[in-house]
């Protein structure tokens, strides 16, 4: 009967130890699984405040790529971020010498054309005088150059 006690005891004491091991068990993973979700949320929350100025900066891009110089990437970020900020005044840098450029670009293929035009017509005109001075054996030769003159004036026209 004493070792009937002795192993009830026994068997008491080592069913009490597990359920102790379980509860610890049970605790531990439960500060993970709280961890966890804790880290989750506040991963959510700062890709969301992260991505919204990069969005805002995608959009003013893509105006950018349309051709609208006017886009102010500084004043639509509104963001508390200071590296956000100064890259959204870098854009907005990089925007003045694209328009800059684009600007300097159209005045020059202006310019160019002018002054290739200008030639041109002197050319026309004598060539015109010249068909009525050369001979017969020559007209072939002078409707060459016309021709000539009227494909550069299709492509100065073109620019």
């Amino acid at each position: 009967m004493i070792s009937f006690l002795y192993i009830k005891n026994k068997i008491h004491d080592v069913a009490a130890e597990i359920t102790s091991q379980n509860i610890l068990l049970y605790f531990s993973i439960l500060k993970v699984v709280i961890a966890v979700v804790i880290l989750a949320l506040f991963s959510l929350l700062m890709a969301r405040n992260l991505q919204q100025p990069l969005d805002r900066l995608r959009e003013a891009s893509k105006k950018l790529s349309n051709g609208d110089f006017n886009v102010s990437v500084v004043k639509e970020l509104k963001s508390n971020t200071r590296e956000f900020n100064e890259l959204a005044q870098d854009f907005d840098h990089m925007t003045q010498q694209i328009h800059s450029l684009a600007e300097k670009q159209r005045l020059l293929i202006r310019d160019v054309s002018h002054e290739l035009r200008t030639p041109l017509a002197r050319q026309n005109l004598v060539l015109h005088l010249l068909r009525k001075r050369v001979g017969e054996n020559e007209q072939s030769l002078v409707t060459r150059l016309e021709d000539e003159a009227k494909e550069l004036n299709h492509l100065i026209s073109d620019i």
